[in-house]
């Protein structure tokens, strides 16, 4: 092995350590919420994968099959379970966890368990890998070299179509979530594309790449990860969680968009503008919700404080509104309406008919209990 290559092979080498202590770190930050059963289960993958980049750098560095082998176990020790729990993962995180029943799960880890019993014993069947060679002045990264064997292949299916399920779960929840729960489904989606795409390449491209890329996929993973945890919150709260408190709050709530357009409504916001009980997420400018109310339609586009009352007639009977809008600072002291994805709020808040100097009806018709909440994206 000439130098040059000695050299190659040890930069690599700590830079898979590096790789392993950022999934190690993300596992760690995963760990610590795991009051969520997503984390937990999130906190195992990052955890997995660390096995399989750890694994991969003392294999890079073999001097033996002997020791090669022995690395390869510490990679199966991972590589078998990380899409299945990535999966149970998608699954929580997008609401679906009514199909993971105890056999569900069980039946979910059949074939990674499979795969780490034939791994472990493959000098007795050859299954997994038809043969292993050691060759130190090979092109490839690794001196060790594999021919696959059926069962390498089933595993390879198994977890791209894991992975296929899992990105089509969040696609789905991505097309029909609020934008707040977007941004953290975005980051899942970008999360578990880089590692598939990078075992693409190490699959039907390692005679170019001449080095297995998924562990530092993994690792494109943890920074993501660690990085949706502190600008987004990733998994404080399943954003699952989100979309169900937004659709059960009492009071309406609309969100803009860019271009104030709406983003989304909640029932409750339905129910007190007519346009938003048939409207399907078409294109609708805040202008034409707001038409008959010209003075509201004002205020929405307003970033200084205001206050005004409105009335809007429900059933027959006059209701009252006191409407508010109070502008939101980012953390820099910046106004959101001048940063994107910064929310800025309209509140209306219902009165009653006296302190809108209008007589109150019996019973108290003309007292709405709620408000409207108009979140605009400048």
């Amino acid at each position: 092995m000439g130098v040059d290559r000695l050299s190659l092979d040890t930069s690599v080498f700590w830079i898979l350590l590096a790789a392993t202590a950022l999934k190690l770190a993300a596992s760690y930050l995963a760990y610590r919420k795991r009051v969520q059963a997503a984390a937990r289960y999130c906190a195992w993958a990052m955890l997995a994968a660390a096995c399989y980049s750890f694994g991969y750098a003392f294999e890079i560095i073999s001097t033996s099959l002997e020791q090669g082998k022995l690395w390869l176990k510490v990679q199966h020790l991972g590589i078998p379970f990380i899409t299945t729990f990535w999966l149970i993962l998608a699954i929580i995180f997008t609401g679906h966890q009514a199909f993971l029943k105890r056999w569900s799960v069980l039946l979910l880890f059949v074939i990674p368990v499979m795969v780490f019993i034939f791994q472990f014993t493959n000098d007795y069947h050859h299954l997994y890998y038809r043969d292993v060679q050691f060759d130190p002045d090979s092109s490839y990264m690794s001196p060790i070299l594999l021919e696959k064997g059926p069962l390498y292949w089933l595993n390879v299916a198994y977890l791209y179509t894991q992975g296929a399920v899992g990105i089509t779960l969040f696609v789905r929840m991505y097309s029909r979530a609020m934008p707040i729960v977007r941004r953290q489904v975005v980051m899942m989606i970008f999360g578990a594309v880089a590692p598939w795409l990078f075992n693409i390449a190490y699959i039907f491209a390692y005679d170019v790449v001449k080095i297995d890329l998924t562990p530092f996929g993994f690792a494109t993973t943890g920074i993501v990860f660690i990085y949706g945890v502190y600008r987004f919150h990733l998994l404080r709260l399943v954003p699952v969680a989100y979309q169900q408190v937004f659709e059960t709050i009492q009071d309406g709530v609309i969100v803009l968009d860019y271009d104030h357009n709406l983003s989304h409504v909640n029932e409750s916001a339905r129910c007190l503008f007519t346009k938003l009980r048939s409207w399907k997420g078409e294109p609708l400018a805040i202008a034409e919700l707001f038409e008959s109310h010209p003075d509201l339609l004002a205020m929405s586009s307003s970033s200084a404080y205001r206050e005004l009352r409105i009335s809007m007639d429900r059933d027959g009977a006059p209701h009252y509104y006191q409407v508010k809008i109070s502008v939101i600072y980012d953390q820099g002291g910046d106004i959101s309406r001048q940063i994107n994805g910064v929310q800025r709020r309209d509140t209306i808040r219902p009165v009653s008919g006296a302190a809108a100097g209008q007589p109150e009806s019996a019973g108290g018709a003309a007292c709405v209990q709620g408000q409207i909440v108009c979140g605009g994206y400048a």
